[in-house]
């Protein structure tokens, strides 16, 4: 570690607190909060900086924007001092235990002062852009494959609205229509289609920092499931659980606190996975729903948000459960036009997998490659790098 210094991270970044926006605000610019983007506004105040969650269960979690944004109250925005690289201290922050640091009795909260007493020892100017460099490799590949996610994601969402929304399906022109719904379809509900079930109710004893990886609520994002941040239980009770193990393309929902209604589909299995209480999991009911393709895009409609809030409303603790999830109104089409519906959508789906999957090895070698670079227990000339588009 020649040539690396060691700094308080006051030394090296200038800290500044976010600022709240109106709840309503509309825009083209990403709005941070503590864990991420929360919305979009038609203001910034900031640029090419990192965003750190200061107050409750994400205090310490980091973000970097390269473009311009808003950081709501929640967040500690940090831009670097001169002869220091943004995208190195990014990475650097990355790899500390920032929650560890969070005082406060009644949540947990980071501040200012907290962050700027952290030591680290930090290479040359040159150094911290080649670590940068290697890592955003990897970073630059996973947000590619997001893209082509997001493109595929969409030409099938679009299809959707086509048929089921717009109700420009392949004949409707010749349909007849009692009641405002197609001859052949039904005005039904989730359950006429799929059964929802929680998952099973993992005792806190029998955490362990190795064994099988849990999707908890917490894990269920936007359209996405986290699975690089799982609790972990026994390996020994793998034979009493194994009716609760998720699969590739289970569709999954959140069901209580504030992640309810959220949806994700499981698509990028590197383990065995097993699925919590309190989320559920939609089980098909007919032959023909080889893909969980017709109630992914279904759930994420703003009509299904919705009805989730109403079943919610009035609880201090917002909650669902399967039965009123299978409740909810929605069109049942002809089994012919879902199953050719599905059938389209497959290769979609697999894809999107396939890419999903990609991302999980990207970030495994990133997240390999990064306490190693930070700490100078590598250098950087002892990397060959093979990453491409």
């Amino acid at each position: 570690m020649k040539n690396w210094t060691e700094y308080k991270l006051k030394d090296v970044l200038q800290f500044s607190h976010g600022k709240a926006i109106n709840a309503n605000e509309q825009g083209d610019y990403k709005v941070y909060g503590s864990n991420g983007v929360i919305g979009f506004s038609s203001q910034f105040k900031y640029e090419r900086a990192i965003i750190i969650g200061r107050v409750g269960a994400y205090c310490g979690a980091t973000s970097f924007e390269e473009n311009k944004f808003w950081a709501s109250d929640n967040a500690i925005v940090a831009n670097a001092k001169s002869g220091f690289d943004i995208k190195y201290l990014s990475y650097l922050l990355k790899s500390f235990p920032l929650n560890e640091f969070a005082g406060g009795s009644a949540q947990p909260l980071v501040n200012q002062g907290v962050l700027g007493r952290i030591t680290a020892k930090i290479p040359s100017f040159p150094t911290q852009q080649r670590i940068a460099s290697i890592l955003s490799a990897y970073d630059d590949l996973i947000e590619v494959n997001n893209q082509r996610i997001k493109l595929l994601e969409e030409t099938a969402r679009d299809l959707y609205k086509e048929w089921f929304v717009r109700m420009r399906f392949p004949g409707y022109k010749k349909a007849k229509f009692v009641k405002g719904v197609p001859e052949g379809w039904a005005a039904g509900c989730i359950g006429d289609l799929y059964s929802v079930k929680s998952g099973f109710a993992f005792k806190g004893e029998l955490l362990g920092s190795i064994g099988v990886p849990i999707i908890k609520i917490t894990n269920i994002q936007d359209n996405g499931i986290d699975i690089y941040n799982c609790n972990r239980y026994s390996g020994e009770i793998i034979k009493r659980i194994e009716k609760f193990e998720l699969k590739d393309g289970d569709l999954l929902i959140a069901m209580t606190g504030a992640q309810i209604g959220k949806i994700g589909l499981i698509a990028e299995m590197s383990e065995r996975y097993f699925l919590n209480q309190r989320v559920g999991k939609f089980f098909p009911k007919k032959d023909i729903l080889t893909n969980n393709a017709f109630a992914y895009f279904n759930s994420t409609s703003e009509y299904f948000r919705a009805m989730i809030e109403n079943y919610a409303m009035g609880a201090a603790q917002p909650n669902i459960s399967g039965e009123q999830i299978e409740k909810i109104a929605c069109i049942v089409p002809s089994d012919t036009l879902l199953k050719k519906f599905t059938e389209i959508c497959e290769p979609i789906f697999e894809q999107v997998s396939i890419l999903k999957s990609q991302n999980t090895q990207l970030r495994q070698i990133r997240d390999r490659l990064l306490p190693r670079l930070i700490s100078g227990k590598l250098e950087v000339k002892e990397i060959k790098q093979h990453v491409t588009a």
